[in-house]
């Protein structure tokens, strides 16, 4: 195929398949609440279901397991070298997260099988401020920089197979230590402040 310039034309096609619900709402960030029916729980008891994970809940604790995997087929019409094509698994993670003690204590735990660094999040979130429109939280672990709200929305939920550039570009990253985060005015105001520790300077 040949155009009047002469140059290649490429033709990329993804398709992205995502197995297993994902956490939140489309472009909504982790402190918006999600639209999609969450899974009956039995109380002090297990629950779950094909495409929902396996759970278990009581007042003290809770655990909320799931697997998804994406995969990509790549297709490209190249000018000289002809049709190519490609398939590669793009994730492939468990996610483990509940709460402690109540509701206001929580954690989450997801791994990556594809990667040698296995840990994506392993962080711990305890919402020590609940009144009115204001919510305030102290999370420490291992989490995402908490930079838009593209960054925060689980992949499972994204409106395209891919995060934008600007996303991938700066805030496409995770990272160790704690944060105060919450929201406010029923949650359309978001905050966040990143504590770190002093220069050893």
């Amino acid at each position: 195929m040949k155009n009047p310039m002469g140059f290649g034309v490429a033709v990329l096609a993804t398709a992205s398949f995502v197995f297993a619900g994902g956490e939140g709402d489309k472009k909504g960030g982790e402190g918006t609440k999600s639209n999609t029916p969450a899974p009956t729980l039995v109380k002090d008891g297990w629950s779950g279901g094909a495409g929902k994970g396996l759970a278990y809940t009581s007042d003290n604790f809770s655990l909320k397991l799931k697997s998804s995997v994406q995969v990509q087929l790549v297709y490209n019409n190249w000018d000289v070298a002809g049709d190519q094509t490609g398939f590669n698994m793009r994730r492939a993670r468990t996610v483990i997260a509940g709460h402690l003690y109540n509701k206001n204590i929580t954690y989450k735990l997801q791994t990556e099988w594809r990667e040698s660094a296995a840990v994506k999040d392993a962080w711990l979130d305890w919402r020590f401020y609940d009144k009115d429109n204001y919510k305030i939280n102290f999370r420490i672990g291992q989490l995402k920089t908490r930079y838009g709200r593209d960054w925060n929305t689980s992949y499972g939920l994204l409106e395209f197979a891919d995060r934008g550039l600007a996303t991938r570009t700066f805030a496409g990253a995770r990272t160790r230590g704690a944060i105060v985060h919450g929201t406010a005015v029923q949650g359309q105001l978001q905050f966040l402040a990143r504590l770190r520790p002093p220069s050893r300077d």
